[in-house]
């Protein structure tokens, strides 16, 4: 906001300014939350795309969606249903099985909701050793084949059709989110 406030009264500038930040700020957390980020970055594009060089109304866009960004999750918490630990992995899910989240139907969504909340579940309970990622070759396998039977056998196709890659993603954002996880 300060930069911003330096650059004076040219949109164009401005809104630039405000893009850049926005880009910095995802790329930072992109690894720590991939789903919400991925969200983000998209309604930047999409801001862009609509408004095209109307720069007062991307720089006010701009606005609203850094408001967001500084929320984080906020309202999806309560909306969802589920906690600050099982929303990126729920993501993580509806990203990897659907092209489009939008388009996933009321029961599956339900069930991928119990699906997070179980890994997450499994995960806390797996990780929380001291120094887990390292020197503990077995209990990463053995977690990462608990993960893939649990998406395999999860009743929903289009995540039983991905499960080996998609166990593989969600052991990547446990390691990333470790601190988060036992919080």
């Amino acid at each position: 906001i300060t930069e911003v406030n330096k650059i004076g009264k040219n949109p164009k500038s401005k809104a630039s300014e405000m893009e850049h930040a926005i880009r910095m700020h995802i790329k930072v957390n992109l690894d720590k939350d991939p789903g919400l980020y991925k969200r983000f970055f998209k309604r930047m594009e999409d801001i862009l795309d609509k408004y095209k060089d109307n720069w007062e109304q991307i720089a006010e866009e701009f606005e609203n969606l850094r408001e967001d960004l500084d929320k984080g999750r906020g309202a999806e918490n309560q909306e969802s249903g589920l906690n600050e630990q099982e929303l990126p992995f729920f993501d993580i899910i509806c990203l990897s099985a659907y092209t489009d989240e939008n388009a996933i139907e009321q029961e599956d969504r339900d069930e991928i909701k119990s699906i997070g909340i179980e890994l997450v579940d499994l995960l806390q309970d797996a990780i929380n050793k001291p120094n887990f990622w390292k020197g503990r070759e077995s209990e990463i396998r053995k977690l990462q084949g608990e993960i893939d039977d649990l998406l395999d056998f999860s009743g929903v196709d289009a995540i039983a059709t991905v499960h080996q890659k998609l166990s593989s993603e969600i052991m990547s954002l446990a390691k990333r989110r470790h601190n988060e996880l036992l919080s």
